[in-house]
């Protein structure tokens, strides 16, 4: 017999979702076909374009460019129907419209030229189920990828998750953050709170990179330029940089001034401090871009505003027992300046051009907490002829939670040297002295072998107001500077102390950010603020006096340590009885502050600050 139209149309697809055999129209057999309902001749796509919510339409084409479907999208939402025809085809959707960026707050159209895509391998839907097809920035790297790179999906996915840390989930149901309240957000599942929070930091990478309007869209195509390669470096396939839109943004050039992968990182804190981050959403604890860290050794070139190159090279000095490296502990930065035309050492005190080094650690937490640590500001200077430079940082936090590649990254620690230069080499004129940055991003580890390197200590009659703007006890640290063995078996130990502030017309929000949270040194006359008052004032709280006493025996007798009123934060002792050298020492510390109030600063447990070290 012949096949109705019907029949022939579904045939294929009937073989292979029913549960028993067919034997095809004109067969003999007496098993009888069953009726198809007309859900089952179509699959309903509920889908989202999330970039920010997107309204605009949407167009469903097969493999061969085809258009299977259409439909509008309002608020980032659409929903529309494929014939069950089209399900073993390769789809993709394209979107167009426009939407609000969700850092920005920027008008972005999204073009058939730039538009929010999403490409799915034969066979995801199913006839007579509804399908979700979840169109993002993250889906659209992908798509250009496979349709302008030549890749297969399982490449571009690869790549993708190479760059960014995780694949994009074909379950998630994004939403825009931007613009959904905290409760609703949390009702949603946790596949679709981390799908809204990756498109919000799509949103704000383009903010980082000073993208603006349409630009905005146009980043994603030069993602996918950049991943080309199978490497997020700021060029393509052929080698060549890399450019985004109209603005002609030159992503060889950020690169090399601060890596993809750091920005990359830092916009996840960035976003999840963002006061547009309505919904209240935090960075995934799983899936995140790897970094490569800048070792120490580490060296960089650069053209100046005088168009001198000068190397940077980024080291630790040793100060045992601290470890190498970089460590929550005192670094003793070891930057050395090299004229890379000659050769030559880079001499401060001399240079025609170059006057001064200076550093400004800064870590980028996922949290969104942004914060400084404590740091020295004056580079020592004595071995300026060999061109060489010392600056102390004290790293209150690890770069990551965990050793290894297993290490869960806390944030990202931005070390820029800073370098002033003179541009035309004359000191008459002042006008032209500018500051040139080169960007490091050191892993700080926490110290191995049970050591300690630095102790904190707080006391409840002590209260400042934090940048969450909860009113608490101020923290203070003693910190291991320095301890030098002397010939009759004494030793000098220095300590650092530093404690926390945050100024007036500083108060960090509820959802964290770039905040003016510092560290500085603790010392006697150092001036603080104090707990913010009903007028959201901090009143000046003057410290009247520091002192620090050392015991070698928990505690049973203690030696009054020397303040140093020059190098503020320093407590010295001469001389030293007792330090082992073959074996781990616990050395106490009673830090006494007088604010007004004297008081003598202990651990959560009560106990006095103690550091745990070796000495040489």
């Amino acid at each position: 017999m012949r096949c109705s139209p019907t029949q022939v149309a579904v045939k294929a697809a009937v073989a292979s979702v029913l549960v028993f055999g067919l034997s095809g129209c004109g067969s003999d057999s007496t098993t009888a076909v069953p009726a198809i309902g007309a859900n089952a001749a179509q699959a309903t796509i509920n889908g989202t374009a999330i970039a920010g919510a997107v309204t605009g339409s949407v167009v469903v084409s097969d493999a061969d460019g085809n258009d299977v479907a259409t439909g509008n999208v309002t608020d980032g939402t659409f929903s529309l129907t494929l014939p069950i025809s089209e399900l073993d085809e390769v789809l993709t959707f394209i979107v167009t419209g426009s939407y609000t960026d969700e850092v920005s707050g920027d008008t972005v159209n999204l073009s058939s030229a730039n538009p929010l895509a999403l490409i799915m391998a034969a066979n995801q839907f199913t006839a007579g189920d509804t399908g979700n097809a979840p169109v993002s920035p993250e889906s659209t790297v992908i798509h250009h990828l496979v349709r302008q790179h030549n890749m297969t999906m399982t490449q571009a996915t690869a790549a993708f998750q190479n760059a960014f840390g995780y694949q994009p989930n074909m379950a998630a149901v994004p939403f825009d953050p931007s613009t959904t309240d905290s409760a609703t957000a949390a009702a949603r599942p946790q596949a679709d709170r981390d799908a809204a929070f990756h498109a919000g930091v799509f949103s704000q990478l383009a903010n980082d990179l000073n993208l603006s309007g349409d630009d905005i869209a146009a980043m994603l195509a030069a993602l996918a330029d950049d991943l080309s390669d199978d490497s997020l470096d700021g060029v393509d396939g052929t080698n060549a940089a890399v450019m985004i839109g109209n603005a002609a943004v030159n992503l060889k050039t950020l690169h090399e001034t601060n890596p993809l992968s750091a920005r990359l990182l830092a916009a996840h804190g960035g976003f999840a401090g963002s006061s547009n981050n309505i919904a209240g959403l935090s960075a995934p604890i799983m899936g995140l871009p790897a970094i490569a860290y800048d070792l120490p050794g580490t060296s960089k070139t650069i053209t100046t505003a005088s168009g001198r190159m000068l190397t940077v090279t980024l080291d630790s000095a040793v100060n045992v027992p601290i470890m190498s490296g970089f460590s929550t502990s005192r670094v003793k930065h070891k930057i050395t300046l090299t004229d890379a035309a000659t050769g030559d050492p880079i001499d401060l005190n001399s240079d025609t051009h170059f006057k001064q080094v200076s550093q400004h650690p800064y870590m980028h937490m996922l949290s969104g907490h942004d914060h400084t640590t404590p740091h020295g500001h004056d580079a020592d200077l004595s071995e300026a002829a060999s061109g060489i430079y010392y600056l102390d940082s004290y790293y209150v936090m690890a770069s990551q939670m965990g050793m290894g590649d297993s290490g869960m990254p806390m944030g990202v620690w931005d070390y820029p040297v800073n370098i002033s230069e003179d541009v035309d080499g004359n000191p008459a004129t002042t006008d032209d002295v500018v500051t040139t940055s080169v960007m490091f991003h050191p892993q700080v580890k926490m110290p191995m072998g049970g050591n300690t390197f630095f102790s904190k200590v707080s006391n409840v009659n002590h209260q400042w107001t934090t940048m969450m703007a909860m009113t608490q006890p101020r923290p203070y640290r003693v910190w291991l500077h320095e301890v030098s063995n002397n010939s009759n078996s004494t030793h000098d130990l220095s300590v650092f102390v530093s404690t926390q502030d945050i100024g007036n017309m500083s108060m960090g929000s509820m959802s964290g950010g770039h905040s003016m949270m510092t560290f500085p040194a603790a010392y006697t006359g150092q001036m603080l603020h104090g707990s913010a008052n009903d007028m959201g004032m901090r009143p000046d709280v003057t410290l009247a006096s520091v002192t620090l006493d050392v015991s070698l025996d928990a505690g049973a007798t203690w030696q009054s340590m020397t303040e140093d009123n020059t190098n503020h934060g320093l407590f010295t002792i001469t001389g030293l009885v007792g330090l082992q050298t073959t074996q781990q020492n616990t050395v106490s510390f009673r830090l006494t502050v007088n604010d007004g109030t004297a008081s003598v600063m202990t651990t959560a447990g009560g106990d006095d600050a103690a550091l745990i070290f070796t000495a040489p």
